[in-house]
């Protein structure tokens, strides 16, 4: 550390600046993998994560291989990862599999991204009672989060915004939620060109390597959806990884899971956006049944499945 401070008086003041917000932000980094405990490894010991998460200190995070069955992915639209599910992204990697469909235009995310649009919240979140007036109705879908989880508005549509700019600058673009989630359409060429991008490059990554983890920490990590003695998971990122684990053929992905990621249907008198009005209690159990169990909007309902018609043969014949 001397050696540092000795460095440090040698260099001219912007370059001591930098220096110095590099070892403030390594500091911080390091301060916060310290809080964070290391995960509690129960993948091939427990199959309940509820029983796995009894059985750590509350803040401890635990591992667990979650079915993809009971994952619910592309947010308030709920698509569990599976072929069977029609999932879009698991449509198109299977396309790419076995076509080597890998033009947007050829994929089925074309035929998702053009035929679901919805023109506000209300139409994404799909509860019954919204009239025009409704603050879900006056937003737009990009400012829906899960009713549990938080309010619509700019605080949602903020959040969406940074995380696009980060997801795309790791593969060297830059967007913004002006150029569309891939939770629906319409999105922007670039947009469009991004996430086919990807599509080939999970699926020949986990071809070429298997399905690898550097770290406990990096695994998919997700929320709890507790009905009774029954769940299903939400994963926070992680949506190109399961929709290619769907594609490929695994059953399960190991999820990383807190406690207090964990949203009993019960308590839905206590969440933020029944708290602040803009769901009754009943739209919000409306929203949260629809997603444990496994159902899109009508808007995806109605259409998708004579949508899916238009894809390549090879593939409907599975769907059958």
């Amino acid at each position: 550390m001397r050696s540092v401070f000795a460095l440090a008086r040698c260099l001219p003041p912007y370059a001591r600046k930098r220096l110095k917000e590099f070892l403030l932000a390594l500091t911080s980094q390091v301060h916060q993998e310290r809080l964070v405990p290391e995960p509690v490894d129960f993948r091939g010991v427990l199959s309940d994560p509820f029983e796995a998460l009894s059985r750590v200190d509350p803040r401890q995070p635990v591992l667990v291989n979650v079915p993809l069955e009971r994952c619910r992915t592309l947010g308030p639209v709920g698509f569990p990862p599976l072929a069977e599910a029609h999932h879009p992204y698991v449509l198109a990697m299977l396309e790419y599999l076995e076509s080597n469909i890998q033009q947007y235009d050829e994929s089925p995310l074309k035929l998702y991204f053009d035929h679901f649009q919805p023109q506000n919240a209300a139409e994404l979140a799909d509860v019954p009672g919204v009239d025009n007036d409704s603050n879900l109705h006056r937003k737009e879908a990009i400012e829906l989060d899960f009713p549990w989880l938080a309010s619509p508005g700019l605080e949602v549509k903020s959040m969406r915004n940074k995380f696009l700019r980060d997801d795309a600058a790791q593969f060297g673009k830059q967007l913004s939620g002006d150029d569309g989630l891939n939770y629906f359409g319409p999105v922007s060429s670039a947009k469009a060109d991004l996430e086919m991008e990807r599509v080939v490059y999970i699926i020949d990554s986990i071809k070429r390597n298997g399905y690898r983890v550097p770290a406990k920490q990096d695994h998919i990590s997700g929320y709890l959806l507790k009905k009774g003695d029954s769940y299903v998971a939400l994963p926070w990122g992680g949506q190109h990884r399961l929709a290619a684990l769907g594609a490929l053929g695994f059953r399960h992905a190991p999820f990383l899971l807190y406690r207090h990621r964990v949203t009993d249907r019960a308590s839905v008198k206590s969440w933020p956006a029944v708290t602040s009005g803009d769901f009754s209690p009943e739209q919000a159990l409306h929203l949260f049944d629809r997603i444990f169990a496994g159902r899109q909007p009508q808007q995806v309902e109605k259409v998708w499945p004579d949508v899916l018609k238009g894809c390549h043969h090879k593939i409907n014949d599975d769907w059958q």
